[in-house]
């Protein structure tokens, strides 16, 4: 009796792996920035950092990037829509041109999905948040869309950015947000994961790539095949 349950556990075994081998996971090294800057008034103030962005999957992603919150219209991504290769990481740089003084409380959205395919399909992303203390003539209206947007981040935005930007609720993984805030509220529903000061951070998305079906499917049979021929050899 037991001879016989040996390959119906073998063959559970390799089904699980194989459907869980195609999880797609978003990781990012510096998960919360808080930044100085000085601003003098009728001179722009720019702040540029980066953010590490990893690849710690197996197969290629693609990766795209939007500010939001205080820093929509006034951060340009420098580095965006960009594909890494399995175990590539690379610095993303983003830069904040001030105006203004004031506090800046904002988050850049970082998307990944599977290398083959577009941006709103399945896949998962990951938050930075930034906040900035800047001394200075306050601001009257952050919520305004300055003059110089188009010239300086409008024109170096996608075509497509709506459609870029739209990370589908369930097709990210769901996770407890830290605290009640309103950052960690639009977070949540998002789908994106607000870590602590400095941290890297991680999230995995529940779904798999297109190609991981068919590739499970192989898997399986074979696993059944090798599964039949421990059962026969057993029995000999």
């Amino acid at each position: 009796m037991k001879r016989s349950i040996t390959p119906v556990l073998f063959f559970i075994t390799i089904l699980f792996c194989a459907t869980s081998a195609f999880a797609l996971t978003a990781s990012i090294g510096n998960a919360k920035m808080i930044l100085n800057a000085d601003v003098i008034e009728g001179t722009p103030t720019y702040v540029e950092k980066e953010l590490i962005i990893n690849n710690v999957n197996d197969i290629a992603v693609k990766v795209h990037m939007n500010a939001i919150n205080d820093l929509e219209y006034i951060t340009r991504i420098i580095d965006n829509d960009f594909i890494l290769q399995p175990g590539e990481k690379k610095l993303a740089r983003f830069r904040v041109r001030l105006d203004y003084g004031g506090n800046y409380d904002g988050m850049i959205n970082i998307g990944f999905v599977p290398g083959e395919q577009t941006f709103g399909g399945a896949g998962v992303g990951l938050s930075s948040h930034i906040i900035i203390f800047a001394t200075g003539p306050e601001n009257p209206d952050k919520t305004a869309i300055p003059d110089w947007y188009e010239e300086e981040i409008g024109q170096y935005l996608p075509k497509d950015i709506e459609t870029q930007n739209n990370v589908q609720e369930d097709n990210v993984q769901e996770e407890e947000q830290k605290g009640d805030s309103a950052i960690g509220k639009l977070a949540n529903k998002f789908g994106f994961r607000i870590a602590g000061d400095d941290a890297p951070a991680t999230a995995t998305a529940p779904k798999r790539s297109n190609k991981g079906p068919l590739i499970a499917l192989v898997i399986g049979i074979i696993a059944i095949i090798i599964g039949i021929l421990i059962w026969l050899m057993m029995r000999l």
